[in-house]
């Protein structure tokens, strides 16, 4: 069980995904469901180019898919490379290879996964979303999930039709994250995420960045609900007591943003 999230930021596109594992009988693992690679194009002065991929269904035909991108993205992807096309080719025939003997077997195929795709060939970015034999571009500022988690994820999706900085699009992740998490089965686990620029810079925030802002965004939720909430709909409590909370909540607020200012930007280790 799993879920993948493609948000496009304005200068590049972050991928999240939870890190969860079903084993079968109940058991239960942690695992990375984000791979990373980075290839040369084919042009003659070969630039490097960083590949992103996230994907939910069965474990061995993602590693499978995910050693095949690779060797595609090396041998023949270059910055003139039609890349939706290419992916296209290769969807078809990863699909018809590994399909084609459970023809009138379905009960006994494997799930063929679904698959985010992100690529970066400097100064440009791409989200793609693979499913089964065909693989669509995502449109630009505009996002992506797949896996049992889509449930969730999907409803919240529909509320951010927007695209901000790379920091602001990762806080409406982890949130996203954080409540398929707690509301859809076999979505759990750690979130892990990775952004990544047009230029080609690339960030890995792992597990640890992610569970602090998971844990920001869930004061700051139950801050909204009992506080901020409360002072907008209590319109029969005396003026004086609203004005007093509302004054509260403008000093309570900048320090959510200290906070999640303090997560991405710690200040440098300073040995005794």
């Amino acid at each position: 069980m799993t879920a993948i999230l493609g948000l496009q930021h304005l200068d590049g596109i972050l991928m999240l995904a939870d890190t969860e594992e079903s084993l079968g009988e109940g058991a239960k693992s942690e695992c990375d469901k984000l791979h990373r690679f980075i290839f040369k194009t084919n042009d003659p002065s070969p630039r490097a180019g960083t590949v992103i991929t996230g994907g939910a269904g069965d474990s061995h035909l993602i590693e499978c898919a995910n050693q095949e991108l690779e060797r595609l993205f090396r041998a023949s992807i270059g910055p003139r490379t039609n890349i939706l096309a290419a992916l296209s080719k290769f969807a078809k025939k990863f699909f018809q290879e590994t399909m084609a003997d459970y023809s009138g077997l379905d009960r006994f195929a494997p799930e063929f996964p679904d698959m985010l795709i992100a690529v970066n060939v400097r100064p440009h970015s791409w989200l793609f979303n693979w499913q089964r034999n065909r693989v669509f571009l995502v449109p630009q500022f505009t996002h992506a999930a797949i896996g049992t988690g889509i449930s969730q994820l999907h409803p919240m999706l529909r509320d951010v039709r927007f695209s901000g900085t790379c920091e602001t699009m990762l806080f409406h992740g982890i949130r996203m994250m954080f409540h398929a998490k707690r509301s859809v089965p076999g979505v759990g686990g750690q979130t892990e995420a990775i952004a990544l620029w047009n230029e080609g810079q690339t960030r890995l925030f792992g597990t640890f960045v992610p569970k602090q802002i998971e844990d920001l965004v869930r004061n700051l939720d139950n801050f909204c609900m009992t506080t901020i909430y409360t002072a907008i709909s209590n319109l029969s409590a005396p003026q004086d007591n609203i004005n007093s909370q509302l004054e509260q909540i403008m000093k309570t607020l900048p320090l959510f943003r200290d906070s999640y200012n303090a997560i991405l930007n710690p200040p440098p280790f300073m040995p005794l």
